[in-house]
């Protein structure tokens, strides 16, 4: 495993707050070791809680990763057209999103400063009642997958495509 500039810096401030417990932090995220499972599991959810890793890792320089959420478009008529933006803000998240998603929310969006935080329990009873008649959200999440990787394909082979034409070469 190659460490970054920042280890050093990390694993001292893990090993200083863990009270005996010591937690490695990889480029994958969080592998803790201690001298119980349980302790390694509370050792992990404090570090992630209260921020300490991120901490840690901004003062020795690293950039912190943020969560896209691409493509944000509404398909289906029946939702209000800002539906995905609205309901998709949290700090430190970035929001791609069609033409006229944008223009929608630009005329009549009404963005909360976060609609996401707060809202665990409502969004696991969902997924509840979803997995009680029989819809798995691994399921769904592969097949949601597997459809958005066959668009981007069909998109990527779309530009290349013109691309080809407006410069007078041949096609893929």
């Amino acid at each position: 495993m190659r460490r970054r500039s920042w280890w050093p810096a990390l694993r001292a401030a893990i090993r200083d707050l863990s009270t005996g417990y010591f937690a490695l932090v990889m480029t994958t995220g969080i592998v803790a070791r201690a001298t119980s499972l349980d302790g390694a599991s509370r050792l992990s959810g404090f570090l992630l809680r209260t921020g300490i890793v991120a901490c840690v890792l901004e003062r020795a320089g690293a950039r912190p990763q943020r969560p896209l959420w691409a493509s944000t478009g509404v398909k289906d008529p029946a939702y209000d057209d800002t539906r995905y933006v609205t309901g998709l803000v949290a700090p430190s998240v970035i929001n791609t999103m069609p033409e006229a998603t944008l223009n929608a929310v630009a005329d009549h969006g009404d963005i909360p400063a976060d609609s996401i935080h707060g809202t665990y329990e409502q969004s696991q009873a969902v997924l509840d009642d979803l997995a009680a008649l029989g819809i798995g959200y691994d399921d769904v999440v592969q097949t949601l997958e597997d459809q958005g990787v066959t668009a981007f394909d069909a998109s990527w082979d779309h530009l290349g495509q013109r691309l080809a034409t407006a410069l007078g070469t041949p096609g893929r």
